[in-house]
């Protein structure tokens, strides 16, 4: 494998559109620790692909560090989206949407299908729409290229509830992550390994994400070390924020909620 084509072994190695098809792309990472790739490295595997098969790349679309499933929140998505909407309307007749993507060909590249967002109806939906309108979508790791029709569609539809049992997973994980944290109380044995001289009451520590409210300041503190798959540790420290009284706005904080509360 050549210095020029370092990913071209990882990806699909047919295209379905022919030689001289312009092309748009879209790239997006999450912006966790174990993203599969980053939006740049997506981008070089995109360009690398269209220069192997000759595509000819209009535009490649990037969002950055967004964890999130609602793709409203994805600025680059929507923006590709209404350009290839406003470039080629839906054309009902399959026949016409048959002809008009042999002869008139566009597509479309991610790098995976969970790109577009993990959630299965809605990614469907985009993926409808832009089928609907004669456009050809390159997926660079489906495994929905057969060559059979109806097989490629159970396996993009089985692969849409992957990413759909991912995305609650996540989901799942970071509140109870998040509820363990809040509820780590100044006694906990992995918070004293790392402040021993922490004077310890057995109450709550106070940690918390986001901005601290009014009243309070943020006081970074180390919990203990990060852990990735199959328990290894990396070495990076934990820290997170404890929320303590900010004693420049403590007094007049706490007389207004003393006079809210007393009407």
């Amino acid at each position: 494998m050549s210095e020029e084509n370092r990913y071209l072994h990882l990806i699909r190695q047919d295209c379905p559109l022919p030689r001289g098809t312009h092309v748009v792309a879209y790239c997006r990472d999450s912006g966790g620790d174990e993203q599969g790739r980053s939006v740049a490295q997506q981008a070089e595997t995109i360009r690398e692909y269209c220069h192997y098969h000759n595509l000819i790349i209009d535009k490649i679309y990037i969002d950055e560090a967004r964890l999130s499933s609602n793709t409203d929140k994805h600025g680059a998505l929507q923006e590709m989206l209404f350009f290839l909407r406003k470039k080629r309307p839906r054309i009902n007749d399959r026949y016409k949407r048959e002809k008009t993507a042999t002869e008139e060909p566009v597509g479309v590249i991610f790098w995976k299908s969970n790109r577009l967002g993990r959630d299965s109806i809605e990614a469907t939906n985009i993926k409808t729409d832009l089928r609907l309108r004669g456009i050809t979508i390159i997926d660079l790791l489906t495994s929905a290229n057969t060559g059979n029709a109806g097989i490629d569609a159970l396996i993009e539809a089985f692969q849409s509830w992957q990413d759909e049992q991912l995305l609650d997973e996540i989901s799942q994980n970071a509140k109870r992550g998040l509820a363990q944290l809040v509820a780590t109380r100044d006694d906990d044995p992995e918070f004293l390994r790392y402040n021993p001289d922490f004077k310890s009451t057995g109450g709550y520590l106070g940690l918390r994400p986001g901005p601290a409210p009014r009243g309070f300041k943020s006081v970074p503190v180390q919990i203990g070390v990060y852990r990735r798959k199959k328990g290894k540790i990396t070495g990076e420290v934990r820290i997170v924020q404890r929320i303590v009284p900010d004693p420049d706005e403590w007094d007049r904080c706490y007389l207004a909620w003393k006079m809210r509360h007393e009407g």
